[in-house]
């Protein structure tokens, strides 16, 4: 009936494989959890977010500004997950075009 979203949670270099053919996969979802607005999909059960715990998990240096500070609005959780996951995944894409020489030939 739905699809619903995931937060990697740990999404840095070493997540992000890379084909033969150039394609990237993202592996190990070990701390992933699913999403529906505010609810969380822990172990097949959705849970209220704001009640939940969600423990800062991850690599610290891929980690966003606002799970250091506890500012993580868990209302809407799933807007604030994938922030987090899109500033981890700007910091892998800095990371990239700053080592890859092959890119400024």
């Amino acid at each position: 009936l739905f699809k619903p979203a995931i937060a990697h949670r740990d999404l840095n270099t070493r997540n992000i494989l890379v084909n033969p053919d150039l394609t990237c996969l993202i592996a190990d979802l070990g701390f992933s959890v699913g999403m529906i607005g505010s609810k969380i999909i822990k172990n097949g059960v959705a849970e209220n977010a704001e009640q939940a715990t969600l423990a800062d998990v991850g690599t610290l240096r891929y980690m966003a500004p606002e799970v250091f500070d506890g500012a993580v609005n868990l209302r809407d959780c799933e807007a604030s997950l994938k922030q987090i996951d899109v500033y981890a995944l700007g910091l892998v894409i800095w990371e990239i075009a700053s080592r890859c020489i092959e890119l400024y030939q």
